[in-house]
């Protein structure tokens, strides 16, 4: 185990984990990896040896006894049923949850590293509807990742050292406001004043949340802050599944998010012939956000903010219906990994030199 601790950031979400660190060279380095994790070894499948899409790891459970755990980065014919539901809430305090962090952490290159990690929560998780703290939460879940995982392919397992919870949608306001420049390898942290005078109204997209975050003059107001649950990708997919089920029953969540992206669908795997399902993949979108769209639109009125910002992974495939129901939302730069990005230079910026805002 090496002494230098690695500052990483993941935004661990129900569809899929989006990270990212400062590279060699000083620049910010992204990883991707779907939310795909099954209970037990690939060995009741076959030989993980023998497919590279595949890793184990054992960790203890809750009574100190060895439970063993697979990650996917896409799947086989019939594993989709084995892959563990990660569409509710229990699942950010599992050791389902704590194996896939730290999966993502050795695809992130930091086998047998000491990481901070700031990692991210949906902001009725974060916060109670009080506006307080939800401390013992956020406290269960940090001590709940940094317990060990040990990879099953002989690599050096990663101790996290530290972890920094932050709120989703106020994550990807910060992925704005705070600036990093690689200067010949050196980072520099400054602030873009542009984004502290200003009423802003954060809508985040994820996979099984979308979270509105209040930003006053630089503060999150706590109280006006809310989560919308099952209103995700997650909730598209089984939509999308449920209406090309008379087609193809194996359909898992890797081929419906193609499906969603392009529009296109093989109803026969002995054909190449593709149908055209654009149709129905906007209108199980529509059936999905439309609703929680303009519960936002009523609860929270456009015109009493500066700026209407989206962020996350889903505005890539729903971007043009949120356009439609919102006109005002500027969409930001990397929707995908804005709560990851805003994580990192949160902690990064914690860690920069008060005196030239140098990163050391």
């Amino acid at each position: 185990m090496k002494d230098e601790r690695i500052i990483a950031s993941i935004d661990d979400g129900h569809h899929n984990g989006k990270g990212q660190l400062i590279g060699k060279g000083g620049d910010v380095t992204s990883f991707i990896s779907p939310t795909l994790i099954m209970h037990g070894a690939y060995s009741s499948f076959g030989s993980a040896s023998q497919n590279p899409d595949v890793a184990e790891f054992k960790t203890a459970n809750a009574d100190g006894q060895d439970e063993y755990f697979t990650v996917f980065q896409r799947l086989r014919y019939g594993e989709a049923e084995h892959m563990i539901d990660t569409q509710n809430q229990d699942y950010l305090l599992s050791e389902a949850n704590r194996v896939f962090v730290h999966s993502m952490l050795h695809r992130m290159g930091l086998s047998g590293q000491k990481v901070e990690l700031v990692t991210t929560l949906p902001i009725r998780r974060y916060f109670k509807k009080s506006g307080n703290l939800d401390q013992d939460y956020i406290d269960a879940r940090n001590e709940n990742l940094k317990k060990s995982v040990i990879p099953m392919n002989g690599d050096e397992p990663v101790e996290i050292v530290s972890v920094t919870q932050m709120p989703e949608s106020f994550v990807s306001y910060l992925s704005l406001l705070i600036k990093y420049q690689n200067n010949k390898g050196q980072g520099r942290i400054s602030i873009d004043s542009e984004y502290l005078n200003k009423d802003i109204l954060i809508l985040d997209f994820g996979g099984q949340t979308l979270d509105v975050g209040v930003v006053s003059r630089g503060q999150l107001q706590t109280k006006k802050c809310e989560t919308f649950e099952g209103v995700g990708m997650l909730a598209v997919n089984e939509l999308l599944a449920d209406e090309l089920r008379s087609y193809r029953k194996n359909l898992d969540r890797l081929e419906l998010d193609n499906i969603i992206s392009t529009g296109k669908f093989r109803p026969s795997k002995q054909s190449d012939a593709e149908h055209d399902v654009s149709n129905i993949v906007q209108s199980c979108i529509n059936e999905v956000y439309t609703n929680g769209i303009e519960k936002i639109k009523a609860r929270f009125p456009m015109h009493d903010f500066h700026l209407i910002l989206g962020a996350g992974g889903p505005l890539v495939s729903i971007s043009h219906l949120v356009k439609q129901l919102i006109p005002e939302i500027q969409i930001v730069e990397d929707p995908l990994m804005s709560n990851s990005n805003g994580g990192l230079k949160y902690l990064l910026k914690k860690k920069a030199k008060a005196s030239d805002s140098e990163i050391a």
